[in-house]
């Protein structure tokens, strides 16, 4: 899934009444995005919504591929054939086959499909509901990776008389998994209650308040007073948490498979169409004194484009050269940066304490002569994004399944839905497109390099996904892919 570091509302805490003993507060960076599965494009609106509703497959904290809906699946060459488990709406209406069909093709309906939602389904030709518990999805082609893609929260399995809605209440939020919605006030909170048709069982934490708040300190003094149990660390507050001595013993490390990174757009800035003015910026910024002495909180410099969960971090991006970097923008034209015009950097307003924030345009300026205009936006920042309207921004990408495909493929192919940069290379998609059939890391690798020179994208760093959990809370597994599982919380 795309991230978006992204933010809006305030948490209106005057609503708030003393939390009861089975009940805990999640608060988030940002409000949710949406309350439709098929656009929770965004970390924190996955995470929550991932508890109401379910796939047919999930992935674990090892990585690995595990059942959820469906109970078993096989794979015949382009025929995957999928078998459903026993399991219940939180209306009480049976999970069957046309809730799996009418949601598969609503998530690759062109009238409300988002474009991410082509990036899992794009290698599906049709879906056929067998029997109740029998699904076929015929593929234009074999995939390796499409029971993976399957386990996506914005493909998830909703009653099919939502076919052709959008959800936006959360009275039509209905899943089959423990938890159900039962309160949405925007830029206020959300409510989770336990579903009474899970077939898990009973769930320990009989509610879940759900409240965004955007502003940094005071969501850790929150955390450190006592109001706030569970959170998910923005990348800009790692460092925080990781000098603080009571934040850091409540903190949870993951391994990460997410790549901060800047996005070029050359449509909104013609002179990026230019490689050598992309190379010239990479290799103008020094990524290891960005990750290590300012974003700090076990940040490692990208040395290329595939984050550390995927594979290990090797030298394929342009090295740091600020010399070079001046020789080869005189070389395209822009001698000192001269007849540039001004560039400017998108970014959202929650991750305005992002050292890069700062760190690009004084080090653009100083190595290169080029002036940037920081631009900080709200919820609308993805819109930006997908309408090519900002020659750089700040983004990220976390893999939502431990494979390279997940992220070279899906930023990168210049069929990719998600292709945000405008990347087209000929040479690339051919070597991607060997390693998506092979599944070889050394095949990944030659694509990798391939774009790692051309410099579609400048990954960054990559960073632990961190949680914080207050001292009354336990039991909570926490995973790399996923939503937070409550089922054996303890308070």
């Amino acid at each position: 899934m795309p991230l978006l570091l992204a933010g809006c509302g305030r948490g209106n805490f005057s609503e708030r009444s003393a939390r009861k003993s089975d009940s805990i507060t999640w608060a988030l960076r940002n409000d949710l995005k949406s309350l439709d599965p098929i656009r929770a494009n965004e970390e924190n609106t996955a995470s929550v919504l991932g508890e109401v509703v379910e796939t047919l497959v999930t992935v674990d904290p090892t990585g690995k591929i595990q059942p959820a809906l469906a109970k078993s699946w096989t794979v015949d060459g382009a025929k995957v054939t999928f078998t459903l488990g026993d399991a219940k709406f939180s209306d009480g209406t049976p999970v069957t086959a046309k809730d799996v069909k009418a949601s598969l093709d609503r998530a690759m309906d062109p009238k409300l499909l988002p474009l991410e939602t082509s990036t899992y389904l794009g290698d599906v030709s049709e879906v056929v509901a067998t029997d109740d518990h029998t699904v076929t999805i015929l593929l234009k082609t074999p995939s390796r990776t499409i029971v993976s893609k399957l386990s996506s929260p914005q493909v998830a399995i909703i009653p099919a008389r939502f076919r052709n809605q959008a959800i936006t209440k959360a009275e039509d939020l209905i899943g089959s998994g423990p938890y159900r919605m039962t309160d949405y006030r925007p830029s206020q909170r959300a409510v989770l209650e336990p579903n009474p048709n899970w077939r898990g069982g009973k769930v320990p934490i009989a509610r879940i308040e759900i409240i965004p708040i955007t502003d940094a300190s005071s969501l850790l003094n929150r955390f450190r007073s006592g109001d706030v149990d569970l959170l998910q660390v923005a990348s800009s507050d790692v460092g925080t948490i990781m000098d603080a001595k009571d934040l850091k013993e409540r903190a949870t490390l993951l391994p990460t498979t997410k790549v901060i990174y800047l996005l070029i757009q050359p449509a909104a800035y013609p002179p990026l169409k230019d490689p050598r003015v992309r190379r010239a910026i990479a290799m103008a910024l020094d990524r290891k004194k960005l990750s290590e002495d300012l974003v700090r909180g076990e940040a490692h410099a990208a040395g290329r484009i595939l984050p550390t969960g995927l594979a290990e971090n090797k030298p394929l991006l342009p090295a740091y050269d600020p010399e070079a970097a001046r020789k080869l923008l005189a070389e395209a034209g822009y001698p000192g940066g001269k007849g540039l015009p001004p560039l400017d950097f998108g970014f959202n307003e929650a991750n305005r304490l992002n050292a890069i924030v700062d760190f690009l345009p004084t080090t653009l300026k100083a190595e290169l002569g080029i002036t940037v205009r920081t631009r900080p936006f709200g919820l609308s920042f993805m819109d930006e994004i997908q309408k090519h309207r900002l020659p750089m921004a700040l983004s990220g990408w976390g893999a939502p399944y431990p494979d390279p495909q997940a992220v070279l493929s899906v930023l990168l192919r210049s069929d990719s839905a998600t292709n945000y940069s405008g990347y087209s290379s000929a040479a690339f998609d051919a070597a991607d497109a060997k390693a998506q059939i092979s599944g070889k890391i050394e095949d990944f690798e030659a694509a990798e390099k391939i774009a790692a020179n051309d410099v579609p994208i400048l990954p960054l760093y990559s960073q632990p996904k961190v949680w914080l959990m207050s001292a009354r809370l336990g039991g909570v597994v926490l995973s790399t892919y996923g939503s937070p599982d409550f089922s054996k919380a303890k308070l």
